[in-house]
């Protein structure tokens, strides 16, 4: 039995779902800013050297899934970035590879989708934290507790006691002694 006429064969399927592709980028396209071909640029300069190395083959795209999990399993989790930065490399990343490495509409590639990228992206969350919380300083450290000399502390009663709010202030007042002699 023969299909009608008019009936869509795979290869106009196909073709139609390029089309539509290449629509759907064009109406949402993002921007290709200058951090995001600094990181392209990054990645290429990273890719040559290690295949120059031997440590990754040669390849027509150098965007493959097991490159892109060394990247950041070897190079994004050192950064000294932010988690928002590291997350940015995937992005910039997923653009390099919609519009230059992936652009047939034939084949897509995910970033994200690799699970050493997404345990590179907590590991360095989590030494980012770590990092930064060891830089957190208290801003109360060392204080001297004592500040006021007794006759200093009956002054500021008496002060209290001939305002006309003295017992909303007496309370704070009760309130930082008990905690002193604790």
């Amino acid at each position: 039995m023969n299909p009608p006429p008019n009936a869509p064969t795979a290869e106009s399927v196909a073709d139609r779902a390029r089309q539509h592709i290449v629509e759907n980028n064009a109406v949402h396209e993002v921007k290709f800013d200058k951090s995001y071909i600094g990181e392209w640029k990054r990645y290429q300069k990273w890719a040559q050297a290690q295949q120059q190395l031997n440590l990754i083959p040669p390849s027509e795209k150098v965007l493959t899934r097991e490159n892109v999990d060394l990247y950041f399993s070897s190079e994004v989790v050192k950064r000294k970035i932010q988690p928002t930065g590291a997350r940015r490399i995937v992005s910039a990343l997923q653009k390099a590879a919609n519009e230059i490495e992936y652009n047939d509409g034939v084949q897509s590639f995910r970033i994200e989708d690799g699970p050493p990228v997404k345990r590179s992206l907590m590991q360095h969350e989590r030494a980012w934290m770590e990092m930064r919380s060891k830089t957190v300083v208290d801003p109360h450290a060392n204080l001297p507790t004592d500040v006021l000399t007794p006759e200093d502390s009956l002054k500021c009663l008496s002060v209290i006691k001939a305002s006309q709010n003295w017992r909303d202030l007496s309370l704070s007042w009760t309130m930082c002694e008990i905690s002193l002699t604790q």
